[in-house]
């Protein structure tokens, strides 16, 4: 049994969140949709059922579900069993990869999944239940909210498609995306607002897939391919627009956008006025740095390509970097990225006379740059080494789409060390074949990359996926496919990752008409242990006093302007998980706390200096004092202390004291919350 205490003994009060539904909650007759019968919890603390009827004007039997194919809210059409239809997706929510075994059935009114006599969906998104057959034959229950975010799917891993609100044919709709905490951007470059193919892109809350705002350009006009990139650090994005006229014909520009307000905060264009250009072409921000690449630039020679560092706080240019090594046709600038002080260019250009594809790092202060990046094989430029470039920490990833391993242009990646320029790894996919063009996209955050595969046929022809990877040993940890992929969707063409979200671009995709495009956010949780929430970086819930920390850590304190960070180290089975709290007050006392819910859907809510992330009933676990470097790690069983059963979820939080002129003067902080399922 869970014993709960009173924070305020120790240094505060901590207000307790309203109850909310249970996902291991014990489902009465009155709970039971329409149609479903043989309610039991199995291990993973989740509802089994069994479908022993039909719905109500809709195809279900046992042996074979098959429901109504649906592109948004409310939407959808009847398809017959043997058509093998794409799973339901109401509000974007996908429900799994079995294509002939996913159903919603009714909510609590038992509406929802039945079908009027012109086959649309009726009843309220609340409360939908979801369900996904298991190895018993059975179905797993999860539970959607009604904003239509899935709380947990029985794959252990849970997708959101992303729409534009406003998607038509051609809009090509997930050419380019980006994600940063809780906020997630995506481009469409053939957008019409402002004229033929100006270009917009769209900011969406990441962790319910919520459009937040469309971002236009100020002075857009056609052919402007405004969205053709996008890159987000914070709350600061930046969308590159390649064939923008502002220093003639197709010189290129890229805008800065405020993701809070959707404001525009600054256009950025090139000092040297060079023509011509397609300067926006890539683009990438990390902090107040951002980098903006120009392939077709002349500095070098015809195409050389040149890239563009910019301080985003003024919109000053700080440096103009070249290879020292360009030449004409170098492709120079094609791909760009950029984690702290360090950037990283992609040349995959290509030279008669020949030379070896490769990227290049440069110290983003100066514009000085550090090493040429080589593939060990020897890639040369009809391998599309550098076709995309990702960089994190001192980790760096090169794409070669075109690259012959696994078959002709089946493609690969490489991984490198930034600080010498080692080459750590080369990345394959397990299953490749001929024209998957695996490295047409790739991305890194922390020691996960994700790597695009855009003409993968898994679903399909040309359907497209993206492989997740373990950049500390270069193995592979999954694949990603569309739970309602199809012909020609080009999943995989755009890629990005921030912690445990990942979002795939699927620029060919047709719900809102013939090559509208889509995205689809990934939500890497599952089983992979212990998952980091609920950050005071300006990606979610804004920090008390606009103090917000950096990207993974809780809100700023008076030492330490990055924010306090909890991870956790162990095992969860047997219980040895220990908590860690870095960066908080040095010698100060703090206090490791569980709560069995996350607040505000894993936003937070403001409370002292810090954000609130874990909720409900509150456990004490453990007070410790922080040593002199502001780090304090949990000795207590933790599983045991909190009184956890195997399989349930967890949230976890480091609230410590913080006096004497803290940002928000109130005298106490938190950590960024911690996810386990036990």
């Amino acid at each position: 049994m869970k014993h709960t205490l009173a924070l305020a003994a120790l240094l505060f009060v901590l207000p307790l969140a309203s109850a909310v539904f249970s996902l291991g909650a014990t489902l009465t007759t009155g709970d039971q949709p329409e149609g479903i019968t043989a309610f039991s919890l199995n291990g993973d603390d989740l509802p089994d059922v069994a479908v022993t009827g039909y719905l109500e004007d809709t195809l279900a039997t046992h042996e074979n579900i098959t429901a109504p194919r649906s592109s948004g809210f409310g939407g959808g059409r009847t398809v017959a069993p043997e058509a093998k239809p794409k799973p339901v997706s109401p509000g974007g929510v996908g429900t799994g990869t079995d294509k002939d075994d996913d159903l919603i059935v009714g909510d609590k009114d038992g509406d929802v999944g039945r079908h009027n006599d012109d086959g649309l969906l009726i009843g309220a998104l609340a409360d939908l239940a979801v369900l996904e057959r298991n190895d018993d034959g059975y179905f797993d229950l999860a539970v959607l909210d009604n904003a239509g975010a899935a709380r947990r799917l029985a794959s252990g891993q849970r997708e959101v498609k992303l729409l534009a609100s406003d998607g038509a044919s051609g809009d090509l709709f997930g050419c380019s995306v980006a994600v940063s905490g809780t906020t997630a951007i995506v481009g469409a470059p053939l957008d019409s607002d402002d004229g033929a193919a100006s270009g917009s892109a769209y900011l969406y809350d990441a962790a319910t897939g919520t459009e937040i705002a469309k971002l236009l350009a100020s002075d857009g006009a056609s052919g402007d391919f405004l969205g053709h990139s996008v890159a987000i650090s914070g709350t600061t994005a930046i969308v590159g627009a390649p064939w923008d006229n502002s220093n003639g014909d197709n010189s290129g520009s890229a805008y800065l956008f405020d993701t809070t307000t959707g404001r525009e905060i600054a256009k950025l264009l090139p000092s040297d006025d060079e023509l011509p250009f397609g300067f926006g072409f890539s683009v990438a921000i990390s902090g107040t740095t951002a980098i903006v690449g120009g392939r077709i630039s002349e500095g070098n020679g015809a195409t050389s390509g040149s890239a563009y560092l910019f301080d985003t706080t003024t919109g000053t240019e700080i440096a103009k970097l070249l290879a020292s090594d360009g030449a004409q046709h170098f492709g120079f600038g094609f791909s760009v990225a950029i984690s702290g002080t360090t950037a990283i260019v992609g040349a995959n250009g290509y030279d008669p006379n020949g030379y070896e594809a490769s990227a290049y790092l440069f110290d983003a202060t100066t514009g000085t740059e550090i090493a040429r990046l080589l593939a060990s094989d020897g890639a040369q430029p009809n391998t599309g080494f550098g076709w995309s470039v990702a960089i994190s920490g001192t980790t760096a990833i090169v794409g070669a789409s075109w690259d012959n391993d696994n078959g002709s242009e089946s493609g690969s990646a490489y991984l490198f060390d930034t600080t010498t320029g080692t080459q750590i790894a080369k990345l394959l996919a397990s299953d490749g074949a001929q024209f998957d063009r695996f490295g047409c996209s790739v991305a890194i955050s922390g020691t996960t990359a994700i790597v695009g595969a855009y003409e993968d046929d898994d679903n399909g022809v040309i359907s497209g996926s993206a492989y997740l990877f373990d950049t500390t040993t270069g193995t592979e940890i999954a694949k990603l496919v569309a739970s309602d992929g199809d012909d020609h969707d080009h999943a995989g063409w755009s890629v990005a990752i921030s912690g445990t979200t990942a979002i795939v671009g699927a620029q060919g995709d047709d719900d809102n008409g013939v090559e509208s495009g889509s995205a689809y956010l990934h939500f890497l949780e599952g089983d992979a242990g212990p998952i980091p929430y609920c950050f005071g970086d300006g990606g979610g819930t804004p920090c008390p006093c606009a103090n917000d920390g950096e990207p993974g850590n809780g809100c700023a304190n008076r030492t330490f302007s990055a924010g306090c960070n909890l991870s956790a180290t162990g095992e969860t089975n047997p219980d040895t998980l220990v908590l860690t709290a870095s960066n908080s007050t040095p010698g100060g006392l703090g206090l490791f706390f569980q709560g069995d819910e996350a607040i505000d859907g894993g936003n937070g809510a403001p409370f002292g200096d810090g954000l609130r992330c874990a909720g409900g009933n509150a456990v004490r676990l453990e007070i410790v004092v922080a040593d002199g470097e502001g780090s304090a790690s949990s000795s207590v069983a933790i599983a045991t202390t909190g009184g956890v059963s195997p399989g349930e979820t967890e949230h976890y939080q480091w609230s410590y004291r913080d006096p004497n002129g803290t940002p928000c003067d109130s005298g106490f902080n938190l950590s960024n919350g911690l996810k386990v399922t036990w």
